[in-house]
């Protein structure tokens, strides 16, 4: 989409592939093999499976095989890929046959809980509580394996959950377990990966060097338990670092600090480094999002159009409020800040968590009594 990099304007994005496309390189006149077949297509969330396209045949080779089907749906992906697009032709040659122009068939991937598709999103209907989660003082949440499961923090124990649900856009969720990574000491503000892989969370456990610092943990696999958890140092400081989370393939990571060089209480900051893997380069303060008051718990869309964050400044409904900026393209700054009015209340409304499509909003809120977790479906103006 854009490039990669750490800017003190704004947040920059890194190219996304798309799909995958494997071709053969075409023969020249005389025998020759068939073109290849494209490459299956895997669907990721409620995008269906692409199959890669046919390749042409050569000059005197039989016609160019098809494309092959999509038909890895993503987890709680919509049924059907596509197939492939149309073959090349090949060229004429002595007692040659053309390639084949014929598309790749249709996928037949696994059906998941789905929300009906929508090609234009409006605002969001009014909240809901989520059910199932238990009681106590219950914060940051953040989704994986498209928006089916969901981690959260417990202020007692200070300690991290998972749930998970049927179907999305549910508010029914059940299956809470303890995440592998507790210890006696705060694990806070945690966030997942869309594939459940990589865990990020704030910790006072021994070798931290503030109040919080961040940590991350890996596992192999989701029935898998994570690796024992390490603190991202090249991140820490002697102030306070919580609310992480990880965006554009794993190149660029979001936190909130009250360390020196930002303008408020508790400001939005940002890394950046090359790769999926290795160290973060130097954290920069995101200065168009940031204001004198506390901002804090940014997260991105997975395009990176938008961002929605928590914050106290003038102009909201009331205590903290869930506030939201976008911008045209990945490369760009984002517009000024604005209130998302239809969702906030009177109470405190904090940490956001925004499904990778943009159709689904989780927060945490005091509107009911202590801290619980909350969602809020968008609109669909046109399906």
């Amino acid at each position: 989409m854009a490039r990669i990099g750490v800017v003190a304007v704004g947040l920059v994005a890194a190219p996304i592939a798309c799909a995958r496309f494997d071709f053969e390189l075409m023969g020249s006149s005389g025998s020759g093999s068939p073109g290849a077949s494209g490459s299956a297509g895997e669907g990721a969330g409620l995008t269906p499976g692409v199959g890669g396209d046919g390749s042409g045949g050569d000059a005197t080779s039989a016609g160019g095989s098809s494309g092959s089907d999509g038909s890895v749906a993503g987890a709680g992906g919509v049924a059907s890929g596509l197939g492939g697009n149309a073959g090349t032709d090949g060229s004429a040659g002595s007692g040659g046959a053309a390639g084949s122009t014929d598309a790749g068939p249709g996928g037949s991937g696994a059906t998941g809980g789905s929300l009906p598709a929508c090609s234009e999103l409006g605002p969001f209907d009014a909240p809901q509580p989520l059910t199932g989660l238990g009681g106590g003082s219950l914060f940051s949440p953040a989704v994986f394996d498209d928006t089916l499961g969901l981690v959260f923090a417990s202020a007692s124990p200070s300690d991290l959950f998972s749930a998970r649900r049927a179907s999305r856009g549910s508010p029914d969720f059940g299956d809470v377990t303890p995440l592998g990574v507790n210890t006696g000491s705060a694990e806070v503000t945690p966030w997942l990966s869309a594939d459940g892989l990589t865990l990020l969370f704030a910790s006072d456990r021994a070798g931290a060097q503030s109040p919080r610092d961040l940590m991350r943990a890996t596992r192999p696999a989701l029935d898998q338990p994570f690796a024992t958890p390490t603190f991202i140092t090249e991140l820490n400081s002697f102030w306070t670092e919580n609310l992480p989370s990880l965006h554009l393939g794993g190149r660029v990571l979001i936190f909130s600090s009250d360390r020196p060089g930002g303008v408020g209480i508790m400001d939005l900051w940002q890394a950046s480094r090359p790769g999926a893997t290795g160290p973060f380069g130097n954290a920069a303060s995101i200065a168009q999002l940031n204001s004198a008051s506390d901002d804090s718990g940014a997260t991105l869309t997975a395009d990176a159009l938008s961002v929605y964050f928590t914050s106290e400044r003038s102009g909201g409904e009331g205590g903290r409020d869930l506030w939201f900026a976008e911008r045209t393209d990945a490369g760009s700054t984002f517009s000024s800040p604005q209130n998302l009015a239809e969702v906030n209340g009177a109470s405190d409304d904090a940490d956001p968590a925004i499904s990778a499509d943009g159709r689904e909003l989780f927060f945490a809120t005091s509107r009911a009594g202590g801290s619980q977790i909350w969602h809020a479906l968008r609109t669909c103006i046109s399906p």
